[in-house]
């Protein structure tokens, strides 16, 4: 019974993530057609020359963000050597005492 009940809980929660989800997925639909809609009609003839900026300007954006995300992880990476690194020369070094 105890399964049972933590079944029934983890669909509950699952089905509030995904409702929320959802709900922003339909939010950034409605933002994107109102940014559209907005475009086209302050210059019908330029829609087509603004999508292409907007798509650009979202590829380097996203560029940008995966350069961010390559150099933290290697930034962390080196953290993680140098910690490990750390860690064995404190260990040497009371090794070192306590064997004096």
């Amino acid at each position: 019974i105890f399964i049972a009940v933590v079944a029934v809980l983890t669909l509950f929660i699952f089905y509030f993530i995904f409702k929320k989800l959802i709900k922003l997925a339909l939010c950034f639909v409605l933002i994107l057609l109102g940014i559209g809609g907005v475009l086209y009609l302050k210059d019908p003839a330029k829609m087509s020359d603004s999508i292409k900026q907007s798509v650009r300007q979202t590829r380097q954006t996203i560029q940008k963000g995966k350069d961010a995300y390559r150099d933290g992880k290697a930034l962390y990476e080196k953290g993680k050597k140098l910690h490990k690194e750390f860690g064995e020369a404190i260990t040497k070094a009371k090794e070192k005492k306590s064997g004096e």
